[in-house]
């Protein structure tokens, strides 16, 4: 959820009243808009008193109110991932789409299985795509087979992308052939590109062989600049002739990723950054995570303005 900029800060801010005045809102009103302002509102203030009235809402006839509910009873307390799990099954693609994101930023484990059959089987590439997202970021290792699989499998270029990000992110080494495959022959040059970054975090050396053909001839620079940075993660022994093609590259921001700029980067922080080695923003918390459900605008504002005396 977006912070809100304002005089109030609302970190913190649950109190019984403000709870109280929100859940009669909830209930008093046929207004869909203040309702599910309502219902994100009970999530911002931390309110787990409210958890009864907002599983009650997984009911509700409009798929805005369903999802803003789940976004809620993610946030609020544990005890609301059974709910958050089954809203994946909703035959509404925003309330799935919602649920996904939640359970991501829960990194709810025990949602592996479930968001495998979300990646597999969904009919929505955007609701598919947030799924992959919250597994990379759960980065458990037992759902890489189920990844490979779908990214055999899908048709959307932005869900193969994150596929293969959750994949490196994860660090499924046993994906390496399948990344490699990818890297060799998918037709987008973002997913090749994704490819390369993945493989430079496994660290596979099976996998230098298929990092040198891009390095060298790629059609994309972004792929051969992303493909020299992963080389750059070997040992030199493994894979110089296509540090050697790197260095040589008619593109100078493919020769600035030669030799050591992988390692040279990952030992100033976490590698697994938002950023890739080529600066594009990578599918993580910026656009996998949500809620998908209605943004913190104006009627949340209201809702939250409103109960600011009841502080």
């Amino acid at each position: 959820m977006r912070s809100w900029s304002s005089p109030c800060d609302w970190s913190g801010a649950s109190t019984p009243l403000v709870e109280a005045t929100l859940l009669q809102r909830l209930a008093a009103t046929q207004a869909v808009a203040t309702r599910e302002a309502s219902a994100t509102a009970l999530g911002l203030v931390g309110s787990k008193q409210a958890m009864a009235a907002l599983q009650g809402l997984l009911g509700e006839e409009s798929d805005g109110l369903r999802a803003n509910a789940v976004w809620s009873l993610g946030r609020l307390d544990d005890a609301g991932r059974p709910a958050v799990r089954r809203a994946l099954r909703d035959d509404a693609a925003l309330v799935r789409d919602a649920a996904a994101s939640a359970l991501g930023m829960l990194e709810d484990q025990d949602a592996v299985d479930e968001l495998l059959r979300v990646v597999r089987t969904d009919k929505v590439a955007r609701v598919r795509r947030t799924a992959a997202w919250a597994l990379g970021n759960l980065e458990e290792k037992r759902a890489g087979a189920g990844l490979v699989a779908s990214l055999r499998a899908e048709t959307d270029e932005e869900v193969r992308e994150t596929i293969v990000w959750a994949l490196g992110n994860i660090e499924a080494t046993d994906a390496a052939p399948a990344l490699a495959d990818v890297l060799r022959r998918d037709a987008n040059g973002d997913v090749r590109e994704m490819a390369a970054w993945a493989l430079g975090e496994l660290e596979v050396a099976s996998a230098a062989g298929a990092l040198g053909e891009a390095a060298g001839g790629d059609a994309e620079p972004s792929v051969r600049a992303t493909a020299a940075w992963a080389l750059g993660q070997f040992e030199l022994r493994q894979a110089p002739s296509g540090l050697i093609k790197a260095v040589t590259d008619r593109d100078p921001d493919v020769r600035t990723r030669r030799v050591g700029a992988g390692r040279d980067a990952r030992s100033a922080g976490d590698h697994r950054t938002a950023r890739g080695p080529s600066g594009r923003e990578r599918p993580r918390r910026a656009q996998g995570a949500g809620p998908r459900a209605r943004p913190l605008g104006r009627e949340v504002r209201g809702v939250l303005q409103g109960t600011a005396h009841l502080r």
